[in-house]
């Protein structure tokens, strides 16, 4: 019998990561527990391969499609590691549920933590992240400022969150004091609004 090729392939950047958080926390989720890794004991985790094993057996992905996913749960806050750091790895590495209500109910932001604030906030701004430059308004100059609507199309294609919810993570990193609007009167909002990271 000649083997069938499946029509699509399994593609973890396409997965609402706010859908695997009923898939982590629900009956045939993952078992939190006491674990040792290289740095001592940890109680009610998981590690790493545990998830990547999860995500596997419960979605069909390769355990390479299986840690990009975890990297996204971790980037997006749904997630965080026991010990620190902010690479996922399938490896006996501790991680915790961030809270475990996150991304429950259409709001991305309320589960993240402000390490992952700070993370999102630092590839925002890297090579890969949007676009600094001097943006011209009023007849003034504001030299490196990104605009809102290229920093909520990013996390929308990043963390595959509604355009609401990554408005939301926007008004989080102003009150983690991470972006600010360039003339300090405005809360994040969608659009031509300029903002500049602190």
């Amino acid at each position: 019998m000649a083997e069938t090729t499946p029509l699509l392939r399994f593609d973890p950047m396409r997965v609402a990561i706010g859908d695997l958080v009923p898939l982590l926390c629900g009956p045939q989720g993952l078992t939190l527990a006491d674990h040792v890794d290289d740095h001592g004991r940890c109680g009610a985790c998981f590690t790493g391969a545990e998830l990547v094993q999860l995500l596997v057996t419960q979605l069909g992905a390769s355990r390479a499609h299986g840690v990009r996913l975890g990297q996204r749960l971790l980037d997006a806050g749904f997630i965080q590691r026991v010990r620190g750091g902010n690479v996922f790895a399938d490896d006996k590495n501790c991680y915790a549920i961030a809270s475990p209500g996150a991304g429950a109910g259409g709001h991305a932001a309320e589960g993240l933590s402000i390490d992952a604030l700070r993370t999102l906030a630092a590839r925002m701004a890297g090579r890969a992240g949007i676009p600094v430059d001097t943006h011209r308004r009023w007849l003034i100059d504001y030299p490196a400022t990104f605009v809102a609507a290229d920093a909520v199309s990013w996390l929308v294609a990043r963390l595959a969150v509604s355009r609401a919810e990554a408005t939301g993570i926007g008004r989080a990193m102003i009150r983690a004091n991470l972006i600010r609007h360039v003339l300090d009167e405005h809360d994040f909002a969608d659009g031509d609004w300029l903002y500049r990271f602190v």
